[in-house]
């Protein structure tokens, strides 16, 4: 049986430098493996499973601030004031948007007495899944609102976004999975078998590769592993979908103005994601059979990233164009440089 955290620790090796892993990803994977063991040895089952999520939500955390290091620090300068926005606008939005999605469920559950915390936190990764995506949207398009953004300004974006979908990566792959393995027992009170979405991203895909089963079954089994790795780059295909529509509005608009359009492309993008599922789950199987799952699966995303790269493409050359020392400045100032140069 696979110690937790060896998985993890593979994936980690592909990006972080020996120094990184030796200094923040091994001790991590260590501390977890050692309690998790202990835990296991004096058969306290949840305790185990609650170890596992807390030793996953401390992986996640050294891995963005590792990988975040790597991939954004040498693009960030004192005068990208875009980029500082953007970041704080997302996390803003993203710590908002993560309350907003648990307050149903905490709602709900608040009556459990000595299990109020447990239940919060184990909602939190399952919220994030949802509120990372948009506060991604929300930040670049507040953070570029009315502001000119080069080529500076737009690889600390696309860094920030990469980062976001490895956090949605390990989240969604570990984290969820155990974490609602932990709210179905803890407001269940009792052990409960885990479901296909208390799996592991590993296990999942054991699943789906099993050829002994009716091809409806294994159209289904392959669609959920593809819908999970596809969900985890959301951050990713909306990140540049925002930041070309950035590119093409740079008259400054009304910060009511952006939330909507933020908001309208995650309804858009999520919308899909349903639809697909709904096709694969609920329509026949005469029509789903015809529908590879990974095309299904991936769809949401080749929508948002083809428009993407077309307004990327449109707009790079005006980009290009503009004045190199002005990276991130407000539109106005820029014109007003401009001008003032002629």
């Amino acid at each position: 049986m696979t110690r937790p955290g060896e998985t993890l620790r593979s994936i980690a090796q592909r990006f972080c430098t020996p120094a990184t892993m030796e200094r923040l990803i091994d001790p991590v994977i260590a501390d977890l493996q050692c309690e998790h063991a202990d835990a296991v040895v004096h058969r306290r089952v949840w305790h185990a499973r609650w170890i596992r999520v807390a030793g996953y939500v401390a992986f996640w955390k050294v891995a963005v601030i590792g990988v975040g290091r790597a991939s954004t620090g040498a693009l960030m300068t004192p005068h990208d004031g875009a980029i500082d926005r953007t970041i704080r606008f997302s996390g803003l939005a993203t710590t908002a948007l993560t309350l907003v999605f648990m307050w149903p469920s905490v709602w709900t559950f608040l009556s459990h007495p000595g299990h109020r915390l447990a239940i919060f936190l184990t909602l939190v990764p399952s919220a994030m899944s949802v509120a990372l995506p948009m506060g991604i949207v929300v930040g670049v398009l507040c953070g570029l609102r009315g502001r000119v953004a080069t080529s500076r300004v737009r690889q600390a974006i696309v860094s920030l976004a990469v980062v976001c979908s490895l956090a949605m990566f390990v989240n969604l792959g570990w984290i969820l999975p155990a974490s609602n393995q932990a709210f179905r027992e803890v407001t269940a009170g009792r052990r409960v078998a885990p479901g296909t979405n208390e799996l592991a991203l590993g296990d999942l895909r054991q699943l789906a590769r099993d050829r002994f089963v009716i091809p409806l079954i294994a159209s289904r089994r392959a669609f959920d592993f593809h819908f999970r790795v596809a969900l985890a780059f959301a951050p990713l295909a909306l990140g540049l979908f925002a930041l070309g529509v950035s590119g093409v509005r740079r008259r400054a608009a009304g910060l009511l103005t952006v939330g909507v359009l933020g908001f309208a492309a995650c309804f858009v993008y999520y919308l899909l994601l349903y639809c697909s599922r709904a096709v694969m789950y609920q329509a026949p199987f005469e029509v789903s059979e015809h529908i590879p799952p990974i095309i299904a699966a991936w769809a949401s995303n080749l929508v948002f990233l083809v428009p993407a790269l077309l307004l990327h493409l449109r707009t790079r050359g005006r980009t290009e164009a503009g004045p190199s020392g002005l990276e991130g400045a407000p539109l106005a100032h820029s014109e007003t440089t401009h001008q003032t140069g002629r």
